[in-house]
Order: structure tokens, then C-alpha cells, then sequence
């Protein structure tokens, strides 16, 4: 007898009564992946790459920063940190909104917010300017 916690045994192999999205019943079936599939995860993985890219670049240009906007160590190590709090922060309403609304979208805006803000950053003439954009 199954306990009411693991819930009834279907017909079909699946279990009733388990919250909607409780992964203990695994389907036994393959699932296919397909050319669409593949591109949406090639793009992903590309979106990915960019964005470890665009938060590691400033490591390496950390002395030609520090000669262009005469700043110290400190205001570049601010930099990056900055960056990783805005980061961090924007995940969680950027996740909410994906989840709720039309997640191609959402992804899509946060793409373009992102490179707008690259775009910026790379042509800022202050250290201020630079500060603000991350």
C-alpha cells in the first residue's frame, strides 16, 4: 500500500496527489531534442559566455584603467564589486518576471539593457561615468 505522502500509482505509471511539479515520478520515456532545441540552447550558452566575458574583462585592464582615469586600486576593486551586487540583485526580479511572464521577452530585454550598458561602459570618458553604468 502506498503511503499518502507518495499518493496513488496511476494507470500510467504516474503518481496523483504529489504537488504539481514534484519531480518523484520520473517519466521512463525519452524525450527527443530538436534543431529548435539546439539553437535555443546554442544562443543560451552564447548569452552566457558574453556575460562571464563582459564581468571578467576589467580584471586584465585593471593598470590601463587605474593610468586613463587616475584612480586607485580601491576605486577599481569597487568597480567590480559594484558590478557583482548589481548582478546579483537584478537576478531575482529578473527571474521573477521570466517565470510569470513571456520568458523569450524578458531574456531579450535584459540582452539588450545589458548591451546598451556594455556600449556605455566601453565608451565612458570618466571614471564616474564608468562607475554608473556598470
Amino acid at each position: 500500500m502506498q503511503s499518502r505522502r507518495q499518493g496513488r500509482v496511476e494507470a500510467h505509471g504516474t503518481v496523483s496527489g504529489l504537488p504539481k511539479g514534484s519531480h518523484e515520478s520520473m517519466p521512463s520515456s525519452k524525450i527527443s531534442f530538436n534543431y529548435a532545441q539546439a539553437r535555443l540552447l546554442a544562443v543560451l550558452a552564447l548569452i552566457n559566455f558574453v556575460n562571464f566575458a563582459d564581468r571578467q574583462v576589467l580584471n586584465p585592464l585593471v593598470p590601463l584603467l587605474r593610468q586613463h582615469f587616475g584612480v586607485s586600486d580601491t576605486q577599481l576593486g569597487s568597480l567590480q564589486w559594484v558590478l557583482l551586487v548589481v548582478l546579483a540583485v537584478a537576478s531575482i526580479p529578473s527571474g521573477y518576471l521570466a517565470d510569470r511572464f513571456n520568458e523569450p521577452k524578458i531574456i531579450s530585454a535584459g540582452v539588450l539593457f545589458w548591451s546598451a550598458a556594455a556600449i556605455a561602459s566601453g565608451l565612458a570618458p570618466t571614471f564616474a561615468f564608468l562607475f554608473v553604468n556598470l
